[in-house]
């Protein structure tokens, strides 16, 4: 008697065919989410990698019912026919494919685990009472702080522990909220799950062409989401692009196993990421013009009646001294612009640290402009 799903040559090459079929309708309607947040892109991509196993299986489970109702005349393909030696080489192809994906997944999770299995529990209590103060803010439960000497860049180990590299404690309070607000934004929308899931899917899978690129892109929005969900809960992007540099040169090379939520591990997303956090984006501003406009109307409504009682507490010293400081502050940055700019180095941490000292140099002329602008119109003595 036949049955419903058979594992000749032609049922496997037509399950791979409405596999790929199914991952292109998944594919192009997260293309279409591209113009999205960062969070919406980043489901767009998961639904492109995982949709299509389902949609794939439920297709397979029910074609020979709806088959046998549409065309009942209509013979199985295969039906009557023995499998031969030649026919059977097909499936046994396939499965030696996914064997081999699936080792490969096997033997990256090994790498991983032997990798993390010096780390310990952190101590130091600067680092614990900054993690506890931001995982309260985010409303997540208790979370795990541990460290290990060879990691170079942090990441999320499980689903309630965060683990370090023991350089961490050299950055500043400000850099280290950055870095535990991004990799707690990775546990907040259960990364540790997706990112290992992501990767067996590609491990198993890997003849499908489509799921490197997607996988990329998986990744890549997940990274850019658990920026965005830092600054908004630090308020301070430059503190986030600062510690991405630090850890950058030491990350880069970095090879953890399977694909894990850590914060810095790719060149060219990284660079990205930097000059998203350090530069405005033209089309965010074009789409917030009006707003910016009533805005902009009200503070300087609100400037103008302020200004006669301003004027009569304006501590000309003060500003001096402050314009004094900005002076070195700027000079010290383009003299370090200009020995990078002479710089044979074309690392990555190079550009990213050119970028960082760019957006400084221009949040400090804009600075000494106001206090510029404030020494004018102050009273004289």
């Amino acid at each position: 008697m036949p049955s419903s799903i058979g594992f000749g040559p032609a049922s496997v090459a037509a399950l791979g065919l409405t596999y790929l079929l199914h991952s292109l309708v998944w594919t192009a309607l997260a293309a279409l989410l591209a113009r999205r947040s960062a969070s919406v892109r980043n489901l767009g991509w998961k639904l492109a990698l995982f949709a299509p196993i389902v949609s794939t299986l439920l297709a397979t489970a029910l074609a020979p019912a709806l088959r046998s109702v549409a065309l009942p005349h209509l013979p199985m393909v295969g039906d009557g026919h023995p499998a031969t030696a030649r026919a059977s080489s097909v499936p046994l192809i396939a499965l030696l494919a996914i064997a081999i994906g699936a080792l490969r997944f096997w033997y990256a999770a090994r790498v991983l685990r032997r990798r993390l299995r010096s780390r310990a529990p952190v101590h130091d209590a600067r680092l614990l009472r900054r993690l506890q103060r931001l995982r309260m803010r985010m409303g997540l439960p208790p979370i795990a702080l541990s460290q290990s000497a060879q990691l170079a860049s942090p990441l999320v180990v499980r689903a309630k522990e965060l683990c370090v590299p023991a350089s961490l404690s050299s950055l500043s309070d400000e850099e280290i909220d950055a870095v535990f607000a991004h990799e707690l934004a990775h546990l907040e929308r259960g990364d540790w799950f997706w990112f290992p899931s992501a990767s067996l899917v590609q491990s198993i899978f890997w003849m499908q062409p489509l799921h490197a690129w997607v996988g990329a892109r998986f990744r890549r929005s997940a990274e850019l989401a658990c920026d965005d969900r830092a600054v908004e809960v630090t308020g301070d992007a430059l503190a986030l692009a600062r510690a991405l540099t630090q850890v950058a040169d030491r990350a880069i090379g970095m090879r953890v196993g399977i694909r894990v939520p850590a914060m810095a591990s790719s060149t060219h997303l990284l660079v990205e990421r930097v000059k998203r956090l350090t530069e405005p984006s033209p089309r965010r501003v074009g789409s917030m013009a009006p707003v910016l406009l009533a805005l902009g109307l009200v503070t300087l409504g609100l400037s103008l009646q302020a200004h006669t009682k301003a004027e009569a507490t304006v501590d000309n010293a003060g500003l001096q001294a402050q314009m004094r400081d900005l002076d070195d502050r700027g000079q010290a940055l383009e003299s370090e612009l200009g020995a990078l700019s002479h710089s044979d180095d074309p690392t990555s941490t190079t550009a990213m640290r050119r970028i960082t000292l760019e957006s400084e140099l221009r949040h400090v002329r804009a600075e000494q402009a106001w206090i510029e602008q404030r020494l004018f119109h102050a009273p004289r003595s």
